[in-house]
Parts: structure tokens; sequence; C-alpha cells
């Protein structure tokens, strides 16, 4: 039978007995027995071996965790934004043609612009007090935010002066989009209502600046793969000039103050290697900070229009080197910089070794972010007339 003493405990054997205190002479046995009993605690090395080991175990197991979390993580981004591509191909459907990036006022008249769309009243198809929104305002019908939208009001209803800034009047903007387009992944100003997708211009550059100072200037003007001198504003008119003033056709799909807006016969590369929309990191491009656009995503010209592949995928931005106005200085690096908009307006995410980006057939692709930049380039332009040598997916 078995004996318990304190924590320890010893197997009695039948053979000898309990004493009692009528024994004279004690069985050598039972003492050698009894002295098995005493128990033996861990010594220091011995817990700080076991200490030891099971902060190995923690230290090999954590990265797999959190890599399994990131995992998830980038699968809920694609998923928001695989629904982002099907919504604008559900205005396609509709208006027969992809949303404008951004668009001002237009004038009663409506005139006709070179290739296609209208022309902006402004001096400048920059932003205006008539703001009619961007192509995020306009889908929102298609990405279940139709109470939003009726919110907001039509902005392209031309009884309208001003929709988007009626809408901030009334309370209804800012308004927060995180669970159709904010990624999970991005921790980066959570408390405001930022959005982490941004529209495909193409390879353009803007040449003024703090934009001047861009090692990857050269990727704008690519005579060998079929374009020269792309700018920030490809797609806009000067209605203010005479003649009236036009910049060429853009090669993406989206042009920041509308003008031209882009549709699937636009697209002579083929809609499964031309990118349509991407990734973004909010807080290290200039007008996705808001700075000047208190309606932040909905605000004509405020960075859902302005991505770039003249950039490698993941560019790293520094989001803390410039602030808004009027601590809004460029500071060197300049390649570096939020306010650099070719470098900042490329493509990134926080995604270990690449960023998701959706093509115009509304297929989403994690690239890697060491994608041949050739190959990448010709992924931005929607008619260069190349065929890509390799997949790159």
């Amino acid at each position: 039978m078995w004996h318990t003493s304190g924590s320890c405990k010893r197997k009695l054997s039948p053979a000898h007995p309990r004493p009692t205190r009528s024994l004279t002479l004690v069985d050598s046995s039972l003492l050698s027995r009894a002295g098995n009993t005493r128990c033996r605690a861990f010594t220091l090395v011995e817990l700080l071996v076991v200490i030891a080991i099971i902060g190995i175990l923690v230290a090999l197991l954590l990265p797999a965790v959190q890599a399994a979390r990131e995992s998830a993580r980038r699968v809920q981004c694609s998923n928001m934004m695989r629904q982002l591509g099907l919504s604008l191909h559900g205005y396609h459907d509709v208006n027969k043609r992809f949303p404008l990036g951004g668009r001002g006022g237009w004038d009663a008249k409506r005139r006709p612009a070179p290739g296609g769309g209208y022309l902006s009243p402004d001096t400048y198809p920059g932003p205006s007090g008539d703001n009619r929104g961007t192509w995020l305002v306009r889908i929102l019908p298609y990405i279940e935010e139709q109470a939003l939208f009726d919110s907001i009001g039509n902005p392209d209803d031309e009884t309208v002066y001003d929709p988007i800034g009626k809408a901030l009047e009334r309370g209804v903007l800012p308004a927060f989009l995180d669970q159709v387009a904010r990624c999970p992944s991005d921790g980066c100003a959570r408390d405001r209502p930022f959005v982490n997708v941004t529209g495909n211009m193409g390879p353009t550059c803007w040449h003024s600046g703090c934009n001047a100072a861009n090692i990857f200037m050269p990727n704008c003007n690519r005579p060998d793969l079929g374009w020269t001198s792309n700018s920030l504003d490809h797609g806009a008119c000067f209605a203010g000039t005479n003649p009236l003033f036009c910049y060429p056709r853009l090669g993406g799909m989206f042009t920041r103050f509308g003008n031209d807006g882009s549709r699937l016969k636009d697209v002579e590369d083929g809609t499964s290697h031309t990118i349509l929309i991407g990734e973004q990191l909010p807080c290290t491009e200039f007008h996705m900070k808001s700075c000047w656009i208190p309606a932040t995503w909905a605000g004509l010209n405020s960075g859902t229009a302005n991505g770039n592949v003249i950039v490698p995928i993941n560019w790293p931005i520094d989001p803390d080197s410039a602030d808004c106005f009027p601590n809004a200085f460029c500071k060197r690096p300049y390649e570096f910089s939020p306010l650099n908009f070719n470098t900042a307006g490329g493509f990134k995410s926080k995604h270990p070794g690449g960023v998701n980006l959706v093509m115009v057939d509304a297929a989403v692709h994690f690239v890697n972010e060491d994608i041949d930049m050739d190959s990448y380039l010709l992924l931005g332009h929607r008619s260069d007339g190349h065929v890509l040598p390799d997949s790159p997916f």
C-alpha cells in the first residue's frame, strides 16, 4: 500500500508492516526504505534551464503565430480589394465607363474635352468650390453603402452646387469605410477615416518642387516601352486657356481631376495585365493624410487616384518627415518624403514582401516587391502595346 506524507509518498511493503511501540529491534531494510522517501527539490540551475527552454520555445513559436495572423490579415485585404474591383465593374456596367478619379465643377454647357470627358470651368482643374468627390463616392451603392451615398447625395447632380461640401456641413462627412476599404494590417491613424486603396494613374510624374528630386523620374519617359513624359495631370484640361490646353490622355485607369473616364475598350494591353487599383498607406501620402481635404477619401484630390508605378512596390516613405500645413516642409532625402508625390504615390502595404493589386478584370494578385521594374511599369500602362515576356504573378 501507499503512505502519503506531505508532498511525498512511499510504498510500504506488505512483508514489513508499520512498526509498533513494542518493537525493540529495527530492521535495517526499513531504515533504508525510510531514507529513500526523502523529497528532492529543483536546484537553481535546473530551474534556470527549464525557464530557458520555455523561452526558446516561445521565441520559435511567436514568429509563426505572427506570420499566421498576418497571412489572415492579407487574405482579408485581398478580399476587400476584390470587392472594390467588382464594384467598379458594377459601376461600369451601368455607366459604360469607370468612374472619374475625382471631379470638380462642370459648366452648364458641359463642353466636350479632347479625347473624351468634359471640361472643368475652373481655371485649373484642381480642388474647387464645387467639389464633386472621388470614384469611391460613386461606387458606394455597389459596396453596400447605399445609405451613405443617399446621405451624401448624388455627386453628379448638376442642380446641386458643391455636394461634398454640403455633406460636410451636414456632418455626413467625413465617414469611415473601415469594413470595405481599410486593411487591418495598417495600424496607422485608425481613429481617422482613411482608406488603404488608390486608383492606378500609370507611370506618371510631377516635375516641380519636392517632386523633381526623384531618382525614378526617367521611368516617366520611356519611349522604348511606349510612352513619353507622362504627367500627374494627364487626362485633365485647363479650361481657362485660349486656345484650350489639355494634357494627353492618361496612361493608367484614373486621373485625379477627372475629364477622362476609362472604359474597358481603352485597355488595349488586356484587362488581366493592367492595374486598376492597388493598396496604399494613407499616413505616407500627403494627399491621403487629408492635410487640406476635410472630406478625406470623399474629397476631390484626396489621393485616392494617385497610384503610381514609377517606384518599386513598398518603396519606404517616412510618414514623420512632413506634417500638414503650416509644417509641410520637404526634407531631405526627398525620395522618402510624403510631399514627393512621385514616390509617395507608389503602391505599398504593410504586408511583408509585396502588395495586393487588382487588375482591370477584377482579379487580385499579391505582387512581389522584387518584380522586374519594366514588367511593373507595363502593368501600370493600359495601352503601351507591349506583351509581357513572362507572367509577373
